[in-house]
């Protein structure tokens, strides 16, 4: 409530504005939280799915990128299309993190190839690797591994979209 005084000791003549105490700390919170002071924003992108062919089976991968567990971490994963279950050595990857700072587009981590289990069946298979580089922006890109039986086919990821990361 607004009130006007007057003639009142030293509050002559002067506009005092007078709030509810819950409409004062709803005002400052809500100054707070627009602003972004103290407010952790986790987010996660997920790059495009690549399909291709190995070894007679139709494969996808795709890149992640996350920031919801510090300081960040690089996902790729690799998935049978038609989530049919196959032998989990036959799949693996290169979870890597780039820095994007629009002119270079440094490696930040990788996690070298790594490769399923040779007991266990599965559909899909996935690395991570951590951010450890510092605050900047970050892409997910890593690459997928099939066995086509002979060798490891490597597929490349599609980049994720950027996110601001790292500790």
């Amino acid at each position: 409530m607004a009130t006007w005084h007057s003639g009142l000791g030293d509050h002559w003549g002067r506009f005092r504005l007078k709030l509810p105490r819950r409409f004062s700390i709803a005002f400052v919170v809500g100054i707070l939280l627009g602003s972004g002071v103290g407010v952790a924003q986790a987010e996660q992108q997920n790059g495009d799915f690549v399909y291709f062919t190995s070894n007679g089976i139709v494969y996808m991968n795709q890149s992640i990128i996350s920031n919801d567990v510090w300081p960040g971490y690089a996902d790729t994963w690799v998935y049978t299309r038609t989530g049919q279950n196959v032998l989990q050595e036959m799949m693996g990857d290169d979870a890597r993190s780039y820095v994007y700072d629009g002119v270079l587009y440094p490696l930040c981590s990788e996690s070298g190839d790594v490769y399923g289990s040779s007991t266990e069946y599965s559909p899909q298979f996935g690395e991570a690797v951590i951010i450890p580089c510092g605050a900047y922006t970050y892409y997910s890109k890593g690459q997928s591994l099939t066995f086509n039986g002979t060798y490891y086919d490597r597929n490349d990821t599609y980049p994720s979209p950027v996110i601001w990361a790292g500790g």
